[in-house]
């Protein structure tokens, strides 16, 4: 029982410290609607969180409203769930630190 309450524990405190636009998304709920062309084998695939092993990044690309800020949520609470570190951040915002890092002489330890 201990081990799970720390285990729960440190799962809500990478979703929380993860700044999610919505903490609820989940791989599960994912509406595969042939409207949105989503690749349910490529999502599957990357609920393996291979790609996070592999030191790979996921871009999610599309028209507005096609659902990328729900998508890039549930894959991070996926790995979350999976006890890996996970920062949500937009482009712009993540240029934003890009160059304040640059700035501080602190760029090349940011990216890691």
């Amino acid at each position: 029982m201990e081990y799970d309450s720390r285990v729960n524990h440190t799962i809500e405190r990478f979703i929380k410290n993860a700044h999610f636009y919505d903490s609820i998304a989940s791989m599960e709920s994912i509406n595969y609607n042939p409207d949105r062309k989503l690749d349910r084998s490529q999502m599957e695939e990357l609920s393996t969180n291979n790609y996070i092993n592999n030191g790979l990044n996921v871009i999610f690309v599309g028209a507005s409203g096609y659902g990328k800020t729900w998508l890039s949520n549930a894959l991070g609470i996926h790995a979350c769930r999976d006890r890996k570190t996970v920062l949500y951040i937009r482009l712009p915002e993540l240029f934003s630190k890009f160059e304040e890092m640059r700035i501080q002489g602190k760029y090349n330890e940011y990216l890691k």
